[in-house]
Parts: C-alpha cells; sequence; structure tokens
C-alpha cells in the first residue's frame, strides 16, 4: 500500500518536472529568438551613414556604405571602421599609435577571433556550403609596429559585423586603456 503511493507520488513527480522543462524549452527558445532580433536591431541601428561632404580622403571611404565610429570611454575617437559590399576597412586614430604585437591584438583579435572565423570559412568550404572565393581573410598594415589599417575581405553577415565590431572595440579600448595607464598591468 506505501509502495503504491509512493510510486503515484513519483509519476506526478516526474510529469510535473517534464512539464517544467518543456515550459523552460519553450521560454529559451523565445529568449533566444528575441536576442536574435535585438542583435539584428543593435546592428543595424549602429552603422552612421557616411557624410562625404566630411570626408577628408574621398578615394578611401567612398566604395564604403556606412561607417562605424569606434570611440574610447573617455570619447577620444579610436578609429572608423567602413564598411563595404563583403569588405572592411579599419583606419586607427592617427594620433593613436596602438602596437600590434600587444595582447590583445595578437591573442584575442587576430587568433581567438580573426583566425577562428577564417578557419570556420575554410570548413564551409571544404563542405561546399560557401565557395573558394567567400572565405574570410584580412591584412593587417602596420609601421614600425603600430597599426596603420585593417582591411577584411569576405566578413560575412550582419551578425559577424556585430561580432567583429565588438572584438575590435574591446581591443582598441583595451590597448588605449593600457596606453593611458601604463602602471596598471591589469
Amino acid at each position: 500500500m506505501l509502495e503504491d503511493e509512493v510510486v503515484k507520488k513519483l509519476a506526478e513527480v516526474k510529469t510535473y518536472y517534464e512539464k517544467r522543462a518543456n515550459e523552460m524549452e519553450n521560454e529559451v527558445s523565445i529568449l533566444r529568438s528575441l536576442l536574435e532580433i535585438i542583435d539584428k536591431i543593435l546592428a543595424e541601428k549602429s552603422f552612421k551613414k557616411i557624410d562625404i561632404s566630411k570626408t577628408k580622403s574621398l578615394s578611401e571611404t567612398s566604395e564604403y556604405k556606412e561607417t562605424i565610429s569606434i570611440k574610447a570611454t573617455d570619447g577620444i575617437s579610436l578609429a572608423n571602421i567602413y564598411v563595404g559590399e563583403g569588405q572592411i576597412k579599419l583606419i586607427p586614430n592617427i594620433e593613436i599609435n596602438f602596437d600590434v604585437n600587444s595582447p590583445p591584438f595578437k591573442a584575442f583579435l587576430i587568433t581567438r577571433i580573426f583566425d577562428k572565423m577564417r578557419e570556420k570559412d575554410i570548413e564551409s568550404a571544404k563542405k561546399g556550403d560557401i565557395s573558394v572565393d567567400e572565405i574570410f581573410s584580412y591584412r593587417v598594415e602596420q609601421k614600425d609596429n603600430f597599426l596603420k589599417e585593417i582591411v577584411i575581405e569576405n566578413y560575412g553577415d550582419e551578425r559577424r559585423l556585430y561580432e567583429l565590431r565588438n572584438a575590435i572595440r574591446w581591443t582598441l579600448r583595451r590597448i588605449y586603456e593600457k596606453m593611458a595607464s601604463p602602471g596598471d598591468q591589469s
């Protein structure tokens, strides 16, 4: 008799947990969909149209349809990212010397972001999901170990652009902050 009650209670508990698990899975699915929508809106709203009349070098920016300004937390302009069809060009503030050998630049931006995107695209090309011509590639131009520009070809979709913009912003801000407070090694 007691054993029957335990089995009945266990069955009720199991039913309850299955119902809760399904509700939570549905909620997670809805939250992921909402996050995708928010990411898309943020990517669209964060772009600024280029005002060609205020651009100093038309040859460098006229082929790009949008520009993204990267600023430090103190408001200093760190760089501009020019976005074109399949291409991004980053031009840093000429008054700031971003060392390409600094850990956030090499270990994070190049190795963890750029190289990983390239590897992923190479795998996608091997599977036939994209053509070889669509593989992510980048070129870092420097002078005396200081960043002059980054050109990225085949950056992909809006989501990837958003990820690149955030990674570049974090990297440049981190280098700038370390330059601003050289005693802080954290």
